[in-house]
């Protein structure tokens, strides 16, 4: 099977010039392509993303509640999955204008090139902001109908962690998450979990989407 690894580069901020690069190899050789381009700053990407996320928490804190009453679906849920929809149009659209820049043609020509006609391909985005990681990179014109592709990221700059023993003294950090447990017995797993002593376990109870994000962002 013919796999690629892409490495997209993006130095610098969203609300600032973003110079961006691009690496295609093999997983385990030297790169055979290197391309260079750039991004205009675009924060009116980041407050639609923002919009989006929190019209769309709403609409699951509501979906959740009308589950649990098993009630029906008023208005105000009926307006807020119109406006989740509109606003999803509208940052696929400002994402789309942004990948089309000429600056980042020479990004955009070698993907279509090289990648699109492989069989499998991981792609990593590589950037010291949080804020590129989360953008909708599915989302990407030149990814429509193209399904084998694996997305990850990390900082541009990180080093691989040396081996070492670990201590007898030294705890691995656990979060165990419950969901529903309507009609489940949850204790006996959290009180097998409580008696494993070489192990710190951080329980999280039905947590929402936002809460279960932080709480993995605060803990990395």
């Amino acid at each position: 099977m013919n796999t690629k690894l892409v490495i997209l580069s993006f130095d610098g901020s969203i609300e600032s010039k973003l110079k961006v690069s691009i690496q295609i190899r093999e997983e385990q050789g030297t790169a055979f392509v290197r391309e260079t381009g750039y991004l205009p700053s675009n924060p009116q990407l980041i407050a639609k993303y923002s919009e989006w996320q929190r019209t769309y928490l709403a609409l699951e804190v509501q979906t959740r509640a009308i589950k649990v009453k098993s009630a029906r679906i008023d208005d105000s849920t009926a307006v807020l999955r119109r406006n989740c929809r509109l606003i999803s149009d509208d940052l696929k659209y400002l994402m789309s204008t942004w990948l089309n820049h000429p600056d980042f043609n020479p990004i955009r020509r070698a993907f279509h090139q090289e990648v699109l006609r492989l069989d499998n391909a991981r792609v990593l985005i590589q950037s010291d902001e949080i804020q590129i990681w989360r953008l909708p990179w599915h989302l990407w014109d030149e990814l429509e109908g193209y399904s084998n592709l694996e997305f990850g990221f990390s900082r541009l700059n990180y080093h691989k962690p040396e081996k070492y023993n670990q201590s007898n003294t030294e705890k691995v950090q656990i979060l165990a998450v419950f969901g529903d447990d309507q009609g489940i017995n949850l204790n006996p797993d959290q009180i097998e979990l409580q008696q494993t002593s070489t192990v710190e376990i951080d329980f999280l109870y039905q947590p929402s989407r936002q809460e279960f994000s932080d709480k993995l962002w605060n803990n990395s």
